[in-house]
Order: C-alpha cells, then sequence, then structure tokens
C-alpha cells in the first residue's frame, strides 16, 4: 500500500468553526458564521434573511461570504449564483453556485475593480444531521476554498506576490 504524503500547511482551508441561528420575533432569520484559517485567524459574517427555507438559505450563505471578504483582501470577489437543497437518497444535499471574480486593482479607496479572470464554483455537500443552516455553510466553503486557497491562504499570496492558484472551477467567457 502507498503511503500517502501530508498536504503542505498552506493546503490547510478555511475551516467552518461555529455557526448560529437565531430566529427572530418577527419570523426573520439570522446567521452568524465563524470561520478560521491556519495560524489562529478567526473571520466572523452575518447575514438576515426571511425565515422561510430559502431566506435562511440565504441568510447563511450571505454571512459565509461576509466572513471570507476580509480574508480575501480586496483580491478576489464572491458572489452568489444560487443556492438550492434537494433530497437524495437518505441525504439531505445543499448544493452552492458561485462565481469568483479575479481583482485585476483594487483603486485606493478599496473598492473592487474587477477586470481578472473569473470562474463558475459549485459547492455541494450532505448536510450534517439534516441542519441546513450548517451544510448550507459548508457547501459554500466546498465550492469558495478552491481559489480562497490561492488568493489568501499561501503564504507567497499573502505577501502580494502573484501566485497561480490551482483553480478546478470553469472560467466564465
Amino acid at each position: 500500500m502507498k503511503k500517502s504524503t501530508p498536504l503542505p500547511a498552506w493546503r490547510e482551508r478555511v475551516e467552518l468553526l461555529d455557526v448560529v441561528l437565531v430566529v427572530t420575533p418577527n419570523g426573520g432569520s439570522e446567521v452568524t458564521v465563524h470561520l478560521g484559517v491556519p495560524g489562529g485567524e478567526r473571520f466572523i459574517g452575518q447575514g438576515a434573511g426571511l425565515g422561510h427555507r430559502e431566506g435562511t438559505m440565504r441568510a447563511a450563505v450571505d454571512a459565509t461570504l461576509r466572513a471570507l471578504t476580509p480574508l480575501c483582501d480586496g483580491r478576489l470577489r464572491l458572489e452568489l449564483r444560487g443556492v438550492r437543497s434537494m433530497r437524495a437518497f437518505d441525504a439531505l444535499l445543499m448544493i452552492v453556485a458561485l462565481t469568483a471574480t479575479v481583482v485585476s486593482d483594487p483603486d485606493s479607496d478599496g473598492d473592487s475593480i474587477p477586470g481578472g479572470d473569473r470562474y463558475r464554483l459549485i459547492g455541494t455537500v450532505a448536510a450534517p444531521e439534516e441542519d441546513l443552516v450548517r451544510g448550507t455553510v459548508m457547501a459554500v466553503l466546498d465550492a469558495a476554498n478552491r481559489v480562497v486557497e490561492g488568493y489568501a491562504l499561501i503564504p507567497e499570496a499573502r505577501s502580494g506576490a502573484p501566485v497561480e492558484p490551482a483553480v478546478t472551477g470553469d472560467p466564465v467567457a
């Protein structure tokens, strides 16, 4: 049997530390996501939505993308294309579609100026214990980690040096 080689430390990905769902008195939902990266940095994002299933999933996506935004340091913009849940066999599957746009030049105000490559990313996760919110966050990370790793977690990328990420998504024409 072949012995597997451990991944380099920079191959560690953004991980979900905690997710909290609060149902508001008016029937809405508020989601708070806590993410962690190698080295111990933590990022928190919050999202709000309507209290129904789709609104709660959207709030979870928004919270996750907001937590990822400071990590990307203006070099990468992630946008939601769609989120769905579906039952397959005995599992609740969460499917998230994102678009990742590489920012060619952040301006002096810190606003993103798109102009680089764009990628379509899909993340799919079987929701653990039928947990809709946790499954949605995990599906976002499944999609986003593919490019976030290349633009934020590789040590050379954090120093500002150009790094070619190992992107598995399809470029958008």
